[in-house]
């Protein structure tokens, strides 16, 4: 049984939320730095399947605010 995750267009919003002067570019940055692959390969012509970490995105965005 899995465990139930939030839409990448809540996470994403979520991230907007914490710092709304983050550009486009900013937030898919967070995006592509906190994904996390579950489980292994379905081969060499298939990705894993991957997740937004929500927590990790969350703390990225809070580090904007500092810099």
């Amino acid at each position: 049984m899995h465990a139930s995750t939030p839409t990448n267009s809540a996470i994403i919003k979520k991230i907007v939320e914490v710092n709304p002067e983050l550009s486009v570019f900013e937030v898919m940055q967070i995006v592509r730095q906190s994904v996390q692959a579950l489980g292994p390969s379905a081969g060499e012509d298939f990705a894993h399947i991957e997740v937004i970490d929500e927590q990790m995105a969350l703390s990225l965005a809070r580090q904007t605010l500092y810099s």
